[in-house]
């Protein structure tokens, strides 16, 4: 699914043939699968029907025996004879649930692998920050993704409330590292962050995600209506407030095309620009009071930026705002 829908991609870039051949090999592994398992179900058919077969034999000749000595009846050896066969569909039908019964078995090896994953993000913050901008501080931050290379390095850092930050520096530098910590999306490797004074860990994460939010540099879109994708698919807003949210980011054709439009898969139907003035919207929608730009203008044109900056100019008014950005 991921190579078809970046065929275009592919193919400008010649890729393509490398494409096919991995799924040429993805391909030959599970044909290989495949054989192995119709050779266990050949096995245990012909074992099956084997012993049917000789259960048949072994009763007929028994049966004629018994009856030639006149132990048995002739209805009798053939009542045995039909035993024998009626043992042969239950078998049979055992035999042919064996794929379902591997197949299930794998699907339920991958479920209970699943369920035995466990957040490294502990939710069991009762405190809460004060209402209002919120202040930010890292004290001593340091952070790795587990590789031992550090990416921040003993960070100190103050923000006042309703102030504005800018985050500049070169790929690779840490900048979306940030603002993953300060939305609590990874934990830090040593040091605190604090929000309003009160430990990043301290704080319930669904009153973290209801406070803090993030415009990010690609956004992500779903298959549903506008609305559906403004409010991520949540009912308690209202249809106002979603039209209102899309009207100050400056998406009133969407509005006036109808909130319950549907979009395709990916957010078919949307312009890139579009896109990102949806996240805008999200943001409105939402009244966070602190707000992350993750090079929120990188992909847009320039008429889209100067909207999309205006918005967001707006939008951080009475706000903390962290601003990340190369230039």
């Amino acid at each position: 699914e991921e190579r078809l829908t970046a065929a275009e991609d592919l193919r400008a870039n010649g890729a393509a043939p490398h494409a096919m051949w991995r799924f040429v090999e993805e391909s030959t592994d599970a044909m290989a699968s495949s054989v192995r398992r119709e050779r266990a179900f050949l096995r245990m058919w012909w074992l099956v029907q084997g012993a049917v077969a000789g259960g048949s034999t072994i009763s007929l000749v028994v049966g004629t025996a018994l009856v030639s000595s006149d132990v048995i009846t002739v209805g009798t050896a053939f009542l045995l004879f039909q035993y024998v066969l009626l043992l042969g569909r239950p078998l049979e039908d055992v035999v042919d649930q064996l794929e379902t019964v591997q197949k299930a078995n794998g699907a339920m090896v991958r479920v209970i692998d699943l369920l035995a994953v466990r957040p490294a993000i502990d939710d069991g913050g009762t405190s809460s920050p004060p209402a209002g901008p919120l202040a930010v501080a890292f004290h001593h931050v340091s952070f790795d993704y587990g590789d031992g290379q550090p990416v921040l390095s003993d960070i100190d850092l103050e923000v006042a409330p309703g102030r504005s930050v800018g985050v500049v520096g070169r790929t690779g530098s840490g900048k979306t590292t940030l603002s993953r910590l300060l939305l609590r999306l990874v934990d830090t490797s040593e040091g605190t962050v604090e929000l309003g004074g009160v430990a990043i860990r301290e704080i319930p994460r669904s009153e973290l995600r209801r406070r803090v939010a993030m415009i990010p540099q690609e956004v992500e879109l779903f298959s549903g209506t506008v609305r559906d994708n403004v409010t991520l698919f949540d009912t308690t807003p209202s249809d106002d407030a979603v039209a209102h949210a899309l009207r100050r980011a400056g998406l009133d054709s969407l509005v006036d095309g109808g909130i319950h439009r549907e979009l395709g898969a990916g957010g078919a139907g949307l312009s890139a620009g579009e896109a990102q003035l949806l996240a805008l919207a999200r943001v409105w929608l939402r009244d966070p009071d602190l707000l992350v730009l993750d090079e929120a203008t990188a992909r847009v044109d320039p008429v889209t930026e100067a909207r999309l900056e205006a918005g967001i100019a707006e939008l951080m008014q009475g706000r903390t705002t962290f601003v990340i950005a190369h230039r």
